[in-house]
């Protein structure tokens, strides 16, 4: 669908027609069908690059794998890397899914009571968080997310 070649390694996102796509969730969902059209290749070597694709305003960008030493492409200011970087402790890298309250009419969906997610972080540690405080339990990537919940829930 939005990968032409999956050998590619490449997003197209031409898909998306206007800027206001990528903010109610689409980038969500054309990465999610990238990265399931990838794993239908089976070709294990796709998973060993980054993720390039062409955003129509931003330009080129590049979704990092996940490895080890990622965080250090996440200083923003190289004459003081130290002050921009971001620690292992502090990068999620997976979660539990926590729906937003427009989509689901009026009600919330938690993996856990009281309402929030485990987050595990790349060092390694889990911890609870309470919804809505910090990334990725908050409100604005609930409703980020909620566009492929609802898309699953039409599916199954």
């Amino acid at each position: 669908m939005y990968l032409r070649d999956p050998y590619q390694n490449y997003i197209n996102t031409l898909e998306l027609e206007d800027t206001a796509q990528w903010a109610s969730g689409a980038a969500i969902t054309v990465i999610a069908t990238t990265l399931i059209e990838m794993c239908t290749v089976h070709d294990m070597t796709l998973w060993e690059k980054d993720l390039n694709f062409e955003h129509e305003e931003l330009g080129p960008k590049t979704v990092y794998r996940l490895r080890e030493g990622v965080e250090r492409f996440f200083i923003t200011d190289i004459n003081n890397p130290g002050a921009g970087a971001v620690a292992q402790s502090s990068l999620a890298i997976m979660h539990d899914m926590v729906g937003g309250s427009i989509v689901y009419e009026d009600s919330t969906i938690f993996n856990h009571v009281p309402g929030g997610g485990n987050v595990l972080y790349m060092d390694g540690h889990v911890s609870f968080v309470r919804y809505p405080t910090e990334f990725p339990v908050c409100t604005t990537w609930s409703y980020l997310w909620s566009d492929p919940l609802v898309l699953l829930g039409a599916m199954g």
